[in-house]
């Protein structure tokens, strides 16, 4: 669940992204967001009751999810975010996080986030909003997740 909320800081009302989830992985979330690829997390995920975590980040202000764009399945716009998606996805799985790689979970459009930049869509204006999630694996010899 993802909601669009306003808090108070010292400096005046900011306007955030809150997530709430059963579980969050922030470790990956940080590298990936390091990496340019996710909002910035604006705090450790906080334990909610109930076996909730609630994960305040960066709002993508401008931005859209992949599923709501006005794209028609088969026009070059279709061929353009599809390609620039699936180079996002391989960003991210070049991304390290203590020598072991990423696995996201739920590369599902939802997911992922892009705007236009002088009305073009290009990879690296795609973001990812969800962590929930992701896992880190072996590269080395191993197929087991951690």
């Amino acid at each position: 669940m993802l909601f669009d909320a306003s808090e108070s800081t010292p400096s005046g009302e900011r306007r955030v992204l809150v997530k709430l989830a059963r579980r969050y992985n922030h470790v990956v979330h940080r590298a990936v967001a390091d990496a340019g690829l996710a909002p910035q997390l604006l705090e450790d995920p906080m334990q909610l009751p109930g076996g909730w975590v609630m994960v305040k980040m960066q709002l993508l202000d401008g931005w859209q999810k992949l599923t709501k764009g006005d794209v028609r399945p088969g026009s070059a716009e279709g061929e353009e975010l599809e390609a620039a998606a699936t180079a996002i996805i391989a960003s991210m799985h070049a991304v390290r996080v203590q020598d072991k790689g990423v696995v996201h979970g739920d590369c599902r459009p939802n997911n992922i986030m892009f705007r236009y930049v002088l009305s073009e869509i290009v990879a690296s204006r795609f973001a990812y909003v969800s962590m929930q999630f992701c896992s880190l694996f072996q590269t080395e010899g191993s197929k087991e997740c951690l």
